[in-house]
């Protein structure tokens, strides 16, 4: 289920190319905060950080609202709270970023310190590709997958 709201996360995507900032993962803006927040072009804390504005504002928060959804639908009813929580999914959008940047943003930003049940994906906008790193809990693999995004899947404007 989690990879065919991945899929339907990809379709979605329309790109607006304007000048953009170089990221570490000392300077991306991390959306759950409230400074982060503003910094990622939305209004209030959420799971969605695109400082480059590659997205339009109706794009960012349907995508955000389609992220929150993700963290419901992977909740469970039995079993103690780590059991029961869904994983927490950030989507993170730049004009240029890496697997090394997922890695290190993740790792920085310690998102489920308790019940290690978040996971970072990374859309590099310019070059089309799709990175994630996540925590133990969250049932994704240990190898890192990168999804290329092909001239097909992606419209530039």
């Amino acid at each position: 289920m989690s990879r065919q709201i991945l899929t339907s996360i990809i379709y979605l995507l329309i790109f607006d190319y304007s000048i953009s900032v170089e990221f570490n993962a000392k300077t991306y803006p991390n959306p759950k905060t409230f400074r982060g927040a503003k910094e990622c072009n939305m209004r209030s804390i959420s799971n969605l950080c695109d400082p480059d504005q590659v997205f339009d504002e109706s794009t960012r928060y349907r995508l955000n609202s389609e992220l929150q959804q993700m963290t419901r639908r992977t909740e469970k009813v039995q079993g103690g709270f780590c059991d029961r929580k869904g994983f927490e999914p950030l989507l993170l959008i730049a004009h240029e970023g890496d697997q090394e940047l997922a890695d290190e943003l993740n790792q920085q930003w310690n998102l489920d310190g308790q019940c290690k049940k978040s996971v970072i994906f990374f859309l590099s906008a310019l070059d089309h590709q799709f990175y994630y790193s996540s925590e133990p809990e969250t049932g994704f693999g240990k190898e890192k997958t990168l999804f290329s995004l092909g001239p097909k899947c992606i419209k530039n404007q």
